[in-house]
């Protein structure tokens, strides 16, 4: 079991690990909060740092920059994304696999879209891909099997995956979903089944 002076160590250390945590989540959180705001990315980690309800030190702690921060809030974003899309059942049939995937994307993006649209790379999907972009190729890794259950069930033709999941991801922009829901004011639920369908189109499906 070890001394007593050993489990209070072990206890403060999962004490600070837990706070380091939190601290950052919050810190996240509040970038999510000042993005969708502002509607820039022109906040100092000091404003981040009032924001999330920590000291300016505690940000310095996790974060140098600001870009180090949204490099760190859209690395969660992908990771929710990802986590979410593994999730749909591998032995649904290919086109119920693509529709579920669909109302995941669209949920996800209908809470950080708002944010995210400002943080945007400015070079496009397969530019990124090509250049080893490490979020962007696992998000490729996971989106592309989809895509390729599609074609192999005969719901699509043959294509390049790479331009199939390139019509996708643009189809499913979060500049998209936030457009819908402020423009037209449409449910996640119509968003998802309107751009499923669209992708469908778009990829080749006769009857979408």
């Amino acid at each position: 079991m070890g001394s007593p002076e050993r489990r209070a160590d072990e206890r403060q250390t999962r004490q600070i690990r837990s706070d380091y945590v939190a601290s950052r989540n919050a810190l996240l959180r509040a970038a999510e909060r000042l993005l969708a705001e502002r509607r820039d990315v022109n906040f100092s980690l000091a404003v981040l740092a009032k924001e999330a309800g920590v000291s300016t030190a505690t940000a310095y702690r996790h974060f140098s920059d600001i870009r180090q921060v949204l490099r760190a809030y859209y690395e969660n974003l992908v990771d929710e994304l990802i986590e979410e899309m593994s999730a749909v059942p591998a032995d649904d049939p290919p086109l119920e696999r693509f529709e579920k995937a669909c109302r995941v994307w669209v949920r996800q993006a209908a809470r950080w879209s708002r944010a995210a649209v400002y943080i945007r790379s400015a070079d496009g999907f397969l530019a990124r891909l090509r250049g080893k972009d490490a979020m962007v190729t696992r998000l490729y890794e996971v989106l592309a099997p989809f895509t390729l259950d599609l074609m192999r069930g005969g719901e699509i033709p043959t294509q390049t995956p790479e331009f199939a999941v390139l019509v996708w991801e643009t189809l499913f922009d979060e500049r998209v979903v936030v457009d819908l829901m402020d423009s037209l004011h449409w449910s996640t639920d119509r968003i998802a089944a309107e751009l499923t369908r669209s992708a469908l189109g778009a990829l080749g499906r006769r009857d979408a």
